[in-house]
């Protein structure tokens, strides 16, 4: 057992980087201005917004409502009857598209 808990402890164990993992630690404060998109995303106040505008609150909201109505509604749509009735209904005006333009 004590083997396996040395043996674990070799790949568990954080590497000592000395000077090299003070360079690299990202820092605690803040950006002047978030220059990049992930930095921007990252400074987002996501929360201040969803507490304090009832904006974001809905349309958290309305994403729970709405997509399992969306997703009924795709399975309808192509549901093999329906597949049917579309593929009938196109060959039906494409013979009336053809009878129409036969001279």
């Amino acid at each position: 057992m004590d083997a396996v808990k040395k043996l674990l402890g070799r790949f568990l164990k954080k590497p000592n980087l000395g000077a090299c993992q003070r360079k690299t630690s990202p820092s605690s404060r803040a950006m002047k201005y978030p220059y990049t998109f992930s930095a921007k995303i990252a400074q987002f106040p996501i929360m201040h917004y969803y507490k304090n505008s009832w904006v974001y609150r809905y349309y958290c909201y309305s994403l729970v409502v709405s997509i399992p109505i969306f997703w009924k509604l795709q399975c309808m749509s192509n549901s093999p009857g329906n597949v049917q009735k579309w593929e009938e209904l196109k060959a039906k005006a494409r013979a009336e598209d053809e009878a129409a333009h036969d001279h």
